[in-house]
């Protein structure tokens, strides 16, 4: 009777450890998605790139004569903003294009550099009347998850730095999600506390467990004889550690999450 229940708990302990596996993997996918992903409509406007053309280095500071749109330029600063959508839901339709508008300082003007690229061919994108100098509008058709598309233009009289807004016109839409940082940056940052976390638990963990034996312990401080000091130490080496590791660690996984989602295989 003993061997048999032996034998039952070894059955059970294998099938447990590989139900536990499968709960963590299935666990740690939903949180990648959900820190990659959004609600249903959001749209997510990254500023990827703000570089002052004028005045700057590259033209000495220098006062230029300089106009765009008939329009004296004391300032041009070329900006690159990427629109993706976020979200778990298709945007607009082909049918009926919905308007996208990026709105800059009230003194600016704004003028488009080239054609908007997009992610696929699919995706229908096209400038549209400016309903004023400080606002730069495109037009989109159907905009679906991981979808993305590139705004290039030029601002005038904005500053070396300006600020933009970007709403559209459907109506009910959350308000566009505004960042200076990448996708991948996001995910990470919001990784990175978590693992730091953890990570100088574990290692205060082993700090305590390695109490009575400081040659297990990190070189610098096995000469402590004291262990309430020499534990104050690798509090002190646990927090730089484990912030540099968790750093690290939410990088990369921020880049492989946001690669993955991009192909579709977290949905």
């Amino acid at each position: 009777m003993r061997t048999k229940l032996l034998q039952l708990f070894e059955v059970l302990q294998h099938w447990w450890k590989r139900w536990a596996i499968a709960s963590v993997l299935s666990v740690a996918l939903a949180v990648l998605v959900y820190l990659v992903t959004g609600r249903n409509g959001d749209i997510v406007a990254w500023v990827a790139e703000r570089t002052p053309i004028y005045p700057s280095p590259q033209t000495k500071n220098l006062s230029l004569p300089l106009s765009l749109s008939q329009t004296a330029a004391k300032s041009l600063t070329f900006v690159d903003i990427q629109i993706s959508n976020g979200g778990k839901a298709t945007i607009g339709g082909q049918e009926q294009p919905w308007t996208l508008r990026i709105i800059g300082p009230p003194e600016a003007t704004l003028a488009l550099v080239g054609e908007p690229h997009r992610s696929s061919q699919r995706l229908v994108v096209s400038p549209a009347a400016n309903p004023s100098a400080n606002i730069l509008a495109v037009s989109v058709g159907s905009f679906e998850p991981r979808e993305f598309f590139h705004i290039r233009f030029i601002t005038a009289n904005g500053g070396q730095y300006p600020r933009f807004q970007v709403d559209t016109s459907l109506r009910g839409l959350a308000q566009p999600i505004q960042t200076d940082a990448s996708p991948q940056d996001r995910t990470a940052w919001k990784l990175a506390p978590w693992f730091w976390a953890a990570f100088f638990a574990l290692l205060m963990y082993e700090a305590v467990g390695f109490r009575d034996t400081p040659e297990k312990g990190p070189g610098m401080l096995r000469n402590i004889k004291s262990w309430p000091v020499r534990l104050a130490g690798h509090a002190v080496l646990a927090v730089f550690l484990s912030a540099a590791a968790s750093i690290f660690i939410s990088m990369a996984i921020g880049w492989i999450a946001v690669a993955l989602w991009r192909w579709g295989v977290l949905a």
